[in-house]
C-alpha cells in the first residue's frame, strides 16, 4: 500500500497559540527507521492534547 506523506512546520507563538507555518509534499522529511511511525503519531497526538 502507498501511503503519501505531508510536512508541517508549526511554532507555539509566546501567548501559547500554535501556528501554522509551512506544508510541504514530505521529499525533504523523514523518520528514523528505527521509530516506528505508531510511535511519531502517538507523540504528535499526545503533544496537542497537553
Amino acid at each position: 500500500m502507498h501511503l503519501p506523506f505531508v510536512t508541517a512546520d508549526f511554532a507555539q507563538r509566546e501567548d501559547g497559540i500554535w501556528r501554522l507555518i509551512e506544508i510541504g509534499d514530505g521529499q525533504v522529511s523523514d523518520r528514523p527507521d528505527s521509530i516506528p511511525p505508531e510511535a511519531v503519531i502517538t507523540l504528535l497526538h499526545k503533544s496537542f492534547r497537553d
